[in-house]
């Protein structure tokens, strides 16, 4: 019943997000010493989501990000590499712009599922429980 909601599917949708987004950044930060490493990132959420809609109604940027969900499918087909200096070895990780990133992550992650648990209050009311 819920899942018809477009709160619910939004999200939802953000949270596995942040998920996906949050391997990527683990992925990197593994990889801090590989030389010729680039570090990757996915596209923000707000570009994700506004993107044409799929096949199931949710918003995608190539329909198979949603086929399973984010956490469900793998993030290195969509991870995109970002900017940054190289270091002599050719890596371009940066542990602290990760850290930064994770707990940017952490932050939206947090926010949907408030947003979530908020959305589930709202419908207890609604009924009267």
């Amino acid at each position: 019943m819920h899942s018809d909601l477009s709160i619910f599917r939004l999200a939802t949708a953000k949270a596995e997000h942040a998920v996906a987004r949050q391997n990527i950044t683990a992925q990197n930060m593994a990889h801090a010493d590989t030389p010729g490493y680039k570090a990757r990132d996915l596209p923000p959420f707000a570009e994700v989501y506004s993107a044409p809609r799929g096949d199931n109604g949710l918003r995608t940027v190539h329909p198979a990000h949603f086929r399973t969900g984010l956490s469900g499918s793998a993030p290195d087909a969509r991870a995109d590499p970002v900017a940054g200096n190289a270091s002599p070895n050719g890596n371009t990780v940066s542990i602290e712009t990760e850290m930064i990133r994770a707990s940017e992550i952490k932050r939206s992650h947090d926010l949907a599922l408030t947003v979530y648990g908020s959305g589930l209050k709202l419908l207890r009311a609604a009924i009267g429980r």
